[in-house]
């Protein structure tokens, strides 16, 4: 199946597509994300994933393998701001899921827009 994953651990956020294919990690300041503070994250997925905070690239990755699949043949789920351990510290406002990766130019308009 596919797995589409958005969180973080400590001060890093990550992403990956199904069990660690195409996995990004950005370390972060913690003040960034600290708790009762408002940000912004986004993620990509497609031949290069990427991750955003506050409208701006933070990393991308390269996927490679990307057909591989390593789950259990279920249906595709998404995991946003959870950690192995349960939910992050923060509170989720809005969740927003589109069928195309957007361009920079897109997430920093979205960014703006709810700043």
């Amino acid at each position: 199946y596919e797995e589409y994953v958005l969180g973080n651990k400590g001060n890093a956020l990550f992403s990956e597509f199904s069990r660690g294919i195409g996995r990004v990690n950005a370390s972060v300041a913690k003040e960034d994300i600290a708790p009762g503070k408002w940000f912004h994250i986004a993620a990509t997925f497609g031949n290069e994933n990427r991750i955003y905070l506050n409208g701006e690239l933070i990393r991308a990755e390269q996927v490679h393998n990307k057909n591989v699949r390593r789950g259990s043949g279920r249906a595709p789920k998404i995991d946003l701001m959870v950690t192995r351990k349960g939910v992050t510290n923060a509170a989720m406002d809005e969740c927003l899921i589109y069928d195309r990766v957007l361009s920079p130019e897109e997430i920093k308009t979205i960014y703006d827009a709810q700043k």
